[in-house]
């Protein structure tokens, strides 16, 4: 009987088990380590193995954050330049799998510009790493983005993960300003 190629049906001889099972891959080998000197970058969506060339290494997202922070402040620049300058800094961080203060940093600087501007896509996405980052015990300010987190919540009608997260909240984390500012609003929308 013919089967379509791809198929067997039973009576060929098996391949062995170890050489059809996916090799484990090794992320270090993966990982890039940047070489990209200048401070602006414009984000594009990764179609292909980032080259090193266009990749910045931590000192120049560095000197990226603060030019972008002061361009920010000044208006010197739109949002929607400042927040793709930013959506390309996190990819840098992401390609050379940097999670240290300074992408903290990055990532609650993002955040809040986002939040200014309404921009709750990009806040999200920025919230939810910061989350991961804060779980790894990563430095940062992890009280006001939880009070953010629950804000988020509350606006986008999320009550259940809300409770939840009550729940989990230490003495010190409920007597925090911001937290007990999110709770009010909570409260009076309730």
């Amino acid at each position: 009987m013919l089967l379509p190629s791809g198929i067997n049906d039973g009576s060929s001889s098996k391949k062995n088990e170890a050489e059809l099972a996916p090799k484990p891959l090794d992320l270090k080998q993966m990982t890039v380590k940047g070489a990209c000197q200048v401070l602006e970058k414009a984000y594009f969506r990764l179609t292909q193995a980032p080259d090193p060339a266009e990749v910045r290494p931590e000192e120049i997202l560095q000197q990226s954050l603060k030019l972008m922070s002061k361009k920010w402040k000044k208006r010197q620049a739109d949002y929607r330049y400042i927040d793709e300058q930013f959506r390309s800094m996190r990819q840098d961080l992401t390609v050379q799998r940097i999670q240290n203060p300074l992408a903290v940093k990055i990532y609650e600087t993002h955040a809040r510009i986002a939040l200014e501007m309404a921009d709750l896509d990009q806040f999200n996405q920025c919230q939810t790493q910061l989350h991961y980052m804060y779980k790894k015990k990563i430095e940062g300010n992890y009280v006001e983005f939880l009070a953010y987190k629950i804000l988020y919540q509350i606006f986008c009608g999320m009550e259940m993960e809300t409770l939840r997260m009550m729940k989990k909240l230490t003495k010190e984390e409920r007597e925090n300003e911001c937290v007990v500012h999110a709770m009010d609003v909570r409260k009076a929308l309730a």
